[in-house]
């Protein structure tokens, strides 16, 4: 079993929220915020570079968020964020719930104000 552990600190952006619009031959597509492309940006080469991209075929994942206060939050687009990082990042094969060997356990958010933060485990039984 090989367990890959990361702590995405600050705040993890939404790829679902705030997307842009963008026009290229006369067609209309929809693109990530520039907050989330930014941060995405900002990971993938440091996960890859520190897991030299482990490709998990199949995965089970856990995440622990830290939020800075106690603001109401969609925990599920902060999921879908990290793994399409993570994917970006070539660390998982793909985000889908066939290459997951069980749920995402996203657990219970804690406050802490000084340090908000996401705690990832990240393990493969293959």
């Amino acid at each position: 079993m090989e367990l890959v552990e990361y702590t995405f600190f600050g705040n993890v952006p939404s790829k679902k929220n705030g997307r842009r619009w963008m026009q290229r031959g006369g067609k209309r597509y929809s693109v990530p915020s520039a907050a989330y492309t930014t941060w995405e940006r900002s990971h993938v080469p440091i996960l890859k570079h520190r897991f030299n991209s482990p490709k998990f075929p199949k995965f089970h994942i856990e995440i622990q968020i830290y939020y800075p206060n106690n603001r109401a939050r969609d925990t599920d687009n902060l999921e879908t964020s990290i793994l399409d990082c993570l994917k970006a990042a070539e660390m998982i094969k793909d985000d889908r719930w066939q290459c997951q060997t069980c749920p995402p356990l996203v657990r219970q958010p804690i406050i802490d104000e000084h340090n908000p933060r996401v705690e990832l485990k990240l393990w493969s039984e293959e």
